[in-house]
């Protein structure tokens, strides 16, 4: 992430953030989110590298590409904006939650605001410091309808179905993989489907521990694939 344009495409808006916090503390101005997307975009950033580097991410992401079970990687008009937009360079895996910024206090906040001002996009210590303290909070989505709930609800990520609806108040963690790069047909192609299942939820299983361990967070592994994989 080298410049303003690149994190301003992070932004993800959807209509539970707290539009009055977060135009009481300047980042939406005039309907205008533009403040509100470059932070977040920093936030998230910020976020992946922290936990990248408590979970080897990479080593599993290396596991699937690896393989011989044939996991195609998913081509860009497949891939979904949040894997799309993800910094941690990573084939399969992405993360796929929204992240309220405006959860922030304003210190915090005028940290993130003053680098973007100065187009100092690097994530820094203070940064990392600041998202360790605060990601368990900014990231669980509980605000409804002008006020905080319980978060011990479901979102959806798309259209409600098993594959998009996560729970609000856990680090959703997708592992999307594409169609096979060969040709399989009949029992040989089922058979391939199972081997690439069972594997992949030993993955996700391993994931799900080591991310809640180390983050100390609610934690959800979804596995996604292209029709016809």
């Amino acid at each position: 992430m080298n410049n303003l344009n690149e994190i301003n495409n992070s932004l993800i808006f959807n209509n539970r953030v707290n539009f009055a916090v977060a135009s009481e503390k300047g980042l939406i101005k005039d309907k205008d989110s533009t403040l509100y997307s470059f932070v977040q975009g920093l936030y998230i950033r910020t976020f992946e590298e922290l936990l990248l580097s408590k979970v080897d991410l990479k080593k599993y992401d290396d596991m699937i590409k690896n393989s011989d079970l044939d996991f195609g990687v998913v081509d860009l008009k497949n891939k979904l904006i949040y894997h799309h937009l993800s910094h941690m360079n990573l084939s399969y895996i992405y993360i796929r939650n929204f992240f309220f910024i405006e959860k922030l206090d304003n210190d915090d906040l005028n940290y993130f605001v003053n680098k973007i001002k100065s187009n100092d996009l690097n994530v820094d210590s203070k940064l990392l410091e600041i998202v360790q303290r605060t990601y368990s909070d900014v990231m669980i989505d509980n605000f409804r309808t002008t006020q905080y709930i319980d978060p011990n609800t479901t979102i959806a990520y798309g259209p409600h179905s098993e594959i998009n609806d996560c729970p609000a108040d856990s680090l959703c963690i997708y592992i999307h993989y594409g169609k096979n790069t060969k040709e399989l047909t009949g029992e040989d192609y089922w058979d391939n489907r199972k081997k690439k299942d069972e594997f992949l939820e030993k993955i996700a299983d391993e994931i799900t521990s080591l991310v809640s361990q180390n983050l100390n967070i609610k934690v959800t592994v979804k596995i996604r694939h292209i029709l016809a994989a």
